[in-house]
């Protein structure tokens, strides 16, 4: 009886938590710097229609973890043929200064 009471009140508790305070399901953004779409460098870093179109997709998906990774031409097709699974959070490096 006492385990039961014990149960039934933790799981009332748990449901009066906000749904954000639940883990996320995580949703990793694939970015290479490919103007008009994004710019990664120069005088019009960050003015890309992707990179002021995504912040507002964001904003509008907040049942979601975002994670926003750089990556080359080649990572970016390597993950596009060989998507995450589920054991794998990200199949992609983030982009490091020396990649292309």
């Amino acid at each position: 009886m006492c385990c039961n009471l014990h149960g039934a009140l933790l799981a009332v508790l748990l449901s009066l938590l906000p749904a954000s305070s639940w883990a996320k399901e995580t949703l990793t953004w694939l970015l290479r710097d490919l103007p008009p779409l994004t710019v990664f460098e120069g005088p019009k870093t960050g003015q890309g229609a992707m990179d002021q179109l995504l912040p507002l997709l964001i904003a509008q998906m907040p049942e979601y973890q975002h994670s926003i990774v750089r990556v080359n031409a080649r990572a970016a097709c390597r993950c596009s043929r060989n998507p995450p699974s589920p054991a794998t959070p990200r199949c992609c490096e983030p982009r490091s200064a020396s990649a292309s």
